[in-house]
Parts: C-alpha cells; sequence; structure tokens
C-alpha cells in the first residue's frame, strides 16, 4: 500500500498558520491592547515580566508534552493518537478565546500552557514521515518538504496576524477573532485525519517498552555519541536564535519605531530566507563539522553586529544573514538527529529534539529579559548578547569535539 504524505504535510501547514497567528498578536494584548485593563497603569517593567510569562507559557507546556506524546507514536500507529493531540490543541485555543472574551491573564496563561501541552502535531508528523522511507536521500527530501510546510504557514500566518493586532481597522480586526480562526483550523485538522485514506496504517507496531521513556532516551544518548553531539548543538544553535524571534516585534516598535506594515514585511523577508537556507541544504547530503563552526561563528559576528547597528539598514541586512545561517544550521542538525536515531525510538528521539527547541523558546525570553531590564530605559538591542553567547559556545563544543558530524 502506498503511503500517503498529503495528510501529514497539510497538518503541518494547517498547524503551523494557527500557532504562528497568534505569536505577533502576544505583543499587542499585553502593551497595547484593552483587553488586560489593569495592565494599562502597569510599569514598563512589570508588563515586560508579563509578556516573558505569556511568552513561555506555551513551550514549557511543549517541553513537558511533546516527548510524551511523540513517543507513544513509536507503539500507536495511525489516528487515535493525532486526534487526542488535535482536540487537546483546538480546546486549548478555544480556551484562550474564552480568557480574553473575560478579560482574565490568569486564564490566559493556562490555556497557553495547556495549548503547549497537547501541540505534539509537528513531532507526530516528523516521526510518522520519517518512518515512512528508509532511503536516506528520499528522508531527506521528505524532511525538506514537511520544513518548508511549516514555513509556509508561517508566512502566512503572519501577513494576516497584523491585520488581527491593529484595532483601527475595525471590529473584525479584534484579536480574539484571530484564536477562533486557529480553533476552526484545528477542526480543519482533525478532519483531514479523521477521513484521510492510507494514512500510515501499514506501519509496524512496536511492542511497549519495559523501562520508562526517560531511561530509554537515556540509553540511547549515552550510547549514539552523534545523536548526542548533534542535539548539543541543536540546543545552543535554538537558544541563539530565540531570543531575537520572541521580542522581534519589540525591535521594530521600541528600537526602530517602524509601523505593523514594516513588521509584517521584515517577518515575510525572514520566512524567504528560511527557505533559501532550506533550499541550499537539500542541495547536500550532510555538512562537514568545519562548516558548521563556521556557521556557527558567522550567527556570532551578527549578533554582536546586530547589538551595535547604527541603521535600520545595516539592521535588516545582518539579521538577514542570521536567518539565512540559522536556517542551514537547524535543518541539518535537525535532518541528522532523524537520520541516526534508532529505528525502534525514532519517536522518542524526534520528541527529545522539538522539546530542545520549546525549552530554548522557554529559557531565551528569560535570559533576555534580565538583559533588557535595567534602572534606564528598556534596552532591547542587550537579548542580541544573548545570541552572542550561545552561537560562541555552540561553535566552541563543535570545535572541540573529538569526532566531526558526518
Amino acid at each position: 500500500m502506498k503511503v500517503n504524505r498529503a495528510p501529514l504535510y497539510s497538518v503541518l501547514l494547517l498547524n503551523s498558520f494557527a500557532l504562528f497567528l497568534i505569536l505577533p498578536i502576544i505583543f499587542f494584548l499585553i502593551f497595547k491592547s484593552h483587553f488586560f485593563p489593569y495592565l494599562a497603569s502597569a510599569p514598563v517593567h512589570y508588563k515586560w515580566f508579563i509578556f516573558v510569562a505569556v511568552m513561555i507559557a506555551f513551550p514549557l507546556g511543549q517541553c513537558i508534552g511533546v516527548p510524551f506524546i511523540g513517543s507513544r507514536s513509536d507503539y500507536i500507529r495511525g489516528k487515535p493518537l493525532f486526534l487526542i493531540a488535535l482536540l487537546g490543541e483546538t480546546l486549548g485555543l478555544f480556551f484562550s478565546f474564552l480568557a480574553l472574551y473575560y478579560k482574565s491573564l490568569n486564564t490566559f496563561i493556562i490555556s497557553r500552557l495547556f495549548t503547549g501541552f497537547f501541540t505534539a502535531n509537528f513531532a507526530l508528523c516528523f516521526s510518522y514521515l520519517a518512518s515512512s522511507t528508509n532511503e536516506p536521500s528520499m528522508l531527506k527530501k521528505v524532511m525538506g518538504r514537511a520544513t518548508l510546510s511549516i514555513v509556509a504557514g508561517f508566512m502566512v500566518a503572519i501577513f494576516i496576524a497584523t491585520f488581527f493586532s491593529d484595532a483601527n481597522l475595525g471590529n473584525f480586526t479584534d484579536p480574539r477573532i484571530a484564536f477562533l480562526l486557529a480553533t476552526f483550523l484545528g477542526l480543519v485538522n482533525t478532519a483531514i485525519i479523521l477521513f484521510s485514506k492510507n494514512f500510515l496504517l501499514s506501519q509496524k507496531v512496536l511492542p511497549h517498552p519495559s523501562i520508562s521513556l526517560l531511561a530509554k532516551l537515556k540509553t540511547i544518548l549515552k550510547q549514539n555519541y552523534i545523536l548526542r553531539k548533534n542535539g548539543t548543538a541543536l540546543l545552543f544553535l535554538l537558544l541563539c536564535i530565540s531570543a531575537p524571534l520572541s521580542f522581534f516585534s519589540s525591535i521594530i516598535f521600541g528600537i526602530y519605531t517602524l509601523n505593523k506594515t514594516w513588521l509584517m514585511a521584515l517577518l515575510l523577508i525572514i520566512g524567504g530566507v528560511w527557505i533559501l537556507g532550506f533550499v541550499t541544504n537539500l542541495k547536500y547530503k550532510s555538512f562537514s563539522n568545519n562548516a558548521l563552526v563556521l556557521f556557527f561563528s558567522a550567527l556570532s559576528a551578527l549578533a554582536l553586529a546586530l547589538s551595535f547597528a547604527p541603521s535600520f539598514t545595516v539592521f535588516i541586512i545582518c539579521f538577514a544573514g542570521f536567518q539565512f545561517f540559522a536556517s542551514l544550521l537547524s535543518t541539518n542538525l535537525f535532518s541528522q538527529v532523524v537520520m541516526h536515531s534508532p529505528s525502534d525510538a525514532r519517536g522518542l528521539c524526534i520528541g527529545f529534539a522539538q522539546s530542545l527547541g520549546f525549552l530554548a523558546a522557554a529559557i531565551a525570553p528569560i535570559l533576555a529579559l534580565f538583559l533588557m531590564i535595567s534602572p534606564s530605559p528598556v534596552k532591547i538591542s542587550n537579548l542580541f548578547i544573548v545570541s552572542f553567547l550561545f552561537s560562541i559556545l555552540g561553535a566552541a563544543y563543535l570545535l572541540f569535539s573529538k569526532r566531526a558530524i558526518k
């Protein structure tokens, strides 16, 4: 029976759209809107604290839920696991809408944590796609198409999200509608999985492990040097790029005082640069260890330049280069994690790799917040110091490792 990958690509695209549609709106909700009235008179440092709390709630939930749910894909094949994850995520998005409707900040933060816990669809899709072929070249193409689906969803979401954060455009652009739209897309994803045929149902179901998932993962990482090395380098990379993306809206509105049209255009440029990086990466089977060190070094140099960018033109050129090298590194390192994962624990390893991203998305904004908050006005440019430090650590780690990544 021929494997039908189309539903998986559709889920990745729509799920990416639904999730990224929300991110640009969070800054508006905390700093510019009337949905949480008591924040209007709150000190700016307190608003930054709330902003970070909202930002880390979602990845914190992912960090807990994705490895747990994703690892089950090695033992539970087909639709049930997907339906549980999709319905849980959809319910969480609807709870977020209700929290905004009743103007409850605490409920909103809890709903983001709940949504993150069930957002295992990326891990499930990558796990099933990785299991659909044993040919390395085909596997890389499949992973590339999956990643392009995510980036396509990101670019469309950013374009639309700009309008949901502008109250001057009318009631239809109420941010709450964005959460309703995301909820609707969650239901569409559920229908796609529910009614799809040949949905990898012929995959072999593995027996449930006799040891705990954490113990199994620890054993795999201890025995598999390449997997351990790629995973560590991936963590440094994700810590490097998480802070700038989390606070990108703050940079545009805080330093360069640009409007939402510029924000939309720049985020679309980021998506285009990532696509360019993915396409470039597909032409190479893998990058040498020296090339990866060079890419990390380029990231550190660009991060340092971004901290002292004298003009907006210099900033956008350096930021585009920063995102390009980040896309090369992330695609290569994640592909290596997938290809070197044991066949009987691929879902567990993919869930682990993605949980690193969620962990970075939770840690990096907190570190950046300490640099940004001071007695003087908030220094948003300081967050690139976080990127500089982690890119240097990533380059040093690969440079002094005893074996090369193949």
